[in-house]
């Protein structure tokens, strides 16, 4: 989260909507946090096999998870590729539907249609 509010003026509009509707990137990375203690302490794997299946090292992880470190967006896309998890794992159901809500909304504001955008 400091992430995205140290650079928040840099932030194009879109993604400050975002930002204003709740959910943000350094959400998603606290939750992808949590996830990977959950999958440890559930003994899916430990500190080492995540690190082996990611590339990054073992002591990365362990501080990493502690919070003694920050989780980098380019980390995250390592430990999401090296377990083979979509990103879209780490975003509620109702945050998605709100979001294609907003979305569609935007689009009949301007004249778009889905059918528009799939050129049906």
């Amino acid at each position: 989260m400091a992430l995205i509010q140290k650079h928040k003026g840099s932030i194009s509009g879109r993604h400050r909507a975002g930002l204003e509707a709740g959910l943000d990137f350094g959400q998603l990375l606290g939750r992808l946090r949590e996830r990977l203690k959950a999958r440890i302490r559930n003994g899916e794997f430990t500190e080492r096999g995540l690190a082996r299946r990611t590339g990054l090292s073992q002591s990365h992880i362990h501080n990493v998870l502690k919070g003694a470190r920050n989780l980098t967006p380019i980390a995250a896309d390592q430990i999401l590729a090296g377990l083979r998890m979509p990103l879209l794992d780490l975003v509620r159901r109702e945050e998605l539907e709100a979001h294609l809500a907003r979305e569609a909304g935007e689009g009949r504001e301007r004249g778009l249609w889905t059918a528009d955008l799939e050129g049906g």
